[in-house]
Order: C-alpha cells, then structure tokens, then sequence
C-alpha cells in the first residue's frame, strides 16, 4: 500500500513539473486508477475538500479529459454529479503527455528566442 501510495506521489509530483496544479494532478491519477465515479468519492478518496476538487474537476473537464454526468436524486440535497475520463486510459494518457511535449516544445521556443535576443547584448 505504501509503495503505491508512494508512486502516485511520484505522478502527481511529475505532472506538476508538467504545469497541473496538485489537485488535478491528484484527480487525474485517480480517475486513471478508477475511470468513472462520483464528486463524493472523488472527495473522500483524494482527501480533496469539496470547493477544491469542483475546480479541479471543472479545469480537467475544459482540458477535454474528464466529462460530467449529473446523476438524478430523491429529495433535497447536494446534487451528486458522475465523472468519467471522456477517453480511453491509454488515450488519456497519451493526451497527457501530449500537452506535456507541446509545453516544452513552446518552452524550448522561447528560449531560442531569448538566445538570439542576447546576442544584441554581446560586445
């Protein structure tokens, strides 16, 4: 248990190099662990408080990885919403690295550019 909790730490910390703030980062390796499942759980078991998981979830739902469900209740209450990874766990996860390339890649480009912008400063 240890050693997976462990390596899901390694992920987020990796996907935070990455640009993801630490809670879609937590989200994300958990809806790649579960796939589908609803606000309350994803709460509980990311140990994310509900304001901060509803952004998390409303930021990975933009990204075009996650889609939402809102699930019918009887009486009152807080509506219970569903999420799901809107792709496949390979997809998602190749979409995930593919934003990462496309950051540093558009990284790697203003570097360049800053390089060349120095030169005016060579004497």
């Amino acid at each position: 248990m240890a050693e997976k909790k462990e390596f899901e730490r390694k992920i987020i910390d990796e996907m935070k190099e990455l640009g993801y703030t630490h809670i879609e980062a937590k989200i994300t390796v958990y809806m790649l662990k579960n796939e589908t499942a609803i606000s309350k759980a994803i709460e509980h078991e990311t140990g994310l408080r509900q304001p901060e998981a509803s952004v998390g979830l409303t930021k990975l739902r933009k990204m075009g990885l996650l889609k939402k469900e809102d699930m019918k209740l009887k009486g009152k209450g807080r509506p219970i919403h569903k999420y799901s990874l809107k792709k496949s766990i390979n997809e998602t996860k190749a979409e995930i690295l593919k934003v990462a390339r496309q950051k540093i890649d558009k990284q790697q480009e203003h570097l360049a550019s800053l390089d060349a912008y120095f030169v005016q400063f060579t004497k």
